[in-house]
């Protein structure tokens, strides 16, 4: 797996999440999700997007109108029928 990071935060110590990527990104419990037949799989990109993103007075807006439906149909041209969400 290939973990790309952007934006780091300067209060973050990463180096964990970076020894261990299943603390942000739990696909190990996914995997087991998909031995139960509780899900049927995983799609190839995940998105992730970290803390406050209330910088601009429109922001809420902008997720509304811009951000949240963009992430929900790349998730969709990837085959995607749900999400779980995995707060960090």
């Amino acid at each position: 797996m290939t973990l790309l990071r952007m934006g780091v935060s300067s209060t973050l110590n990463s180096e964990p999440l970076l020894a261990d990527p299943n603390i942000t990104l739990p696909l190990a419990a996914l995997a087991e999700l998909v031995d139960e037949a509780r899900v049927g799989g995983a799609v190839d990109e995940h998105v992730s997007v970290m803390g406050y993103q209330g910088w601009h007075d429109d922001a809420l807006d902008r997720w509304r109108d811009e951000t949240g439906p963009a992430v929900v149909r790349e998730l969709q041209a990837q085959g995607a029928d749900g999400v779980i969400l995995a707060p960090a």
